[in-house]
């Protein structure tokens, strides 16, 4: 399987963007993704920060109405300066907590300063893009009780929670949920029914690689936006879809009542994902190998499960190779009816 982080790609977010004094992965597909997605929130500026030291390195045009600076002044400056003076200190050992412990996001309220001396309170969102390390983007966005502000904060936690690119929950997320779903299943009370299976299914993209090799980094964008399309319409309504990472997603199914149902949707997964999509004028082939796992006895962790769907997956990719115009499915380990 190829773990591919479609992170490396060379455009430019928009011609003139970027200070050129930059060679930071500012020009990363997933940094980009990140960057498009704070810039279309109204009322929102958005930082690329150092990650070894949170100095700024660019900054949204948002930062006008926001901060009152304009973007080019913000270059050079540590975030830690737009802190008041007596709230830095609070502020820095939250800073420095998702720096040293490697967290993926951090949201906080924080109290900052405007270029005019005013202070302002806001909703600060951290995060790390997929497969770049050198770098973190800060979202921030003024708090207020108006009604149209607060709907743009809910867009903005959810930046914080979903994936930019794709627009599904990131591990974090549906990991809690499978926890949570998990929990009934290894109670010992749990009655012995079939409402009471749960299953995971690990998808991979087949040679999604060669997608980005042969036509590009936001070809691949594109795969990945349409595959989670295709992967929430194909599944219930009360499954979760998520992103692994790279060209991998999971999907969480409760309430499943044997294994038929849930290799009849692994197989409406396949059937989805392989229909050709289309871009600029051309047609990219793609398909899916769908691992599985049913949870069923009281030995199973959340981990576990994960992994066991994620090695059924390599058997079904070994048996995709065979027949890849329809991809495969494969199911992981014992059934017990």
């Amino acid at each position: 399987m190829s773990r591919v982080d479609n992170s490396m790609s060379t455009p430019a977010l928009h011609s003139g963007d970027v200070p050129a004094r930059s060679q930071w992965p500012v020009h990363c597909a997933s940094t980009q993704s990140m960057l498009r997605a704070a810039t279309d929130l109204a009322g929102c500026a958005a930082l690329l920060l150092s990650a070894a030291d949170l100095n700024i390195l660019y900054a949204t045009p948002g930062c006008r109405e926001v901060l009152d600076y304009a973007p080019d002044a913000l270059l050079h400056l540590n975030l830690s300066e737009l802190f008041p003076r007596r709230a830095r200190r609070a502020a820095n050992r939250r800073l420095e907590d998702f720096l040293a412990h490697g967290r993926q996001s951090l949201t906080s309220r924080v109290t900052m300063l405007r270029q005019d001396g005013s202070r302002v309170r806001m909703r600060l969102a951290l995060r790390r893009p997929e497969g770049v390390s050198e770098v973190v983007l800060a979202v921030l966005r003024p708090v207020s009780k108006d009604p149209i502000a607060a709907a743009g904060r809910n867009v903005a936690n959810s930046f914080a929670t979903h994936d930019p690119l794709t627009r599904l929950p990131m591990r974090r997320i549906w990991d809690d949920q499978l926890r949570t779903a998990l929990r009934p299943i290894v109670s010992k009370h749990v009655a012995k029914s079939p409402e009471s299976l749960l299953a995971v299914l690990f998808v991979d993209l087949d040679r999604f690689k060669a997608i980005n090799d042969q036509h590009g980094h936001l070809a691949g964008d594109h795969v990945l936006r349409t595959v989670a399309r295709r992967l929430r319409a194909a599944v219930r309504p009360a499954d979760v879809v998520g992103r692994f990472g790279g060209d991998e997603f999971v999907v969480l199914l409760e309430k499943v009542t044997g294994q038929a149902t849930v290799e009849r949707i692994a197989r409406r997964i396949c059937r989805a994902i392989g229909a050709p999509i289309h871009w600029r004028g051309q047609r990219l082939a793609i398909t899916a190998s769908v691992g599985a796992k049913i949870a069923r006895r009281d030995d199973h962790s959340a981990r576990e499960l994960i992994a066991a769907a994620d090695q059924a997956m390599y058997r079904a990719k070994a048996l995709g190779r065979l027949t890849p115009d329809i991809g495969q499915w494969a199911l992981h380990g014992d059934y017990v009816a």
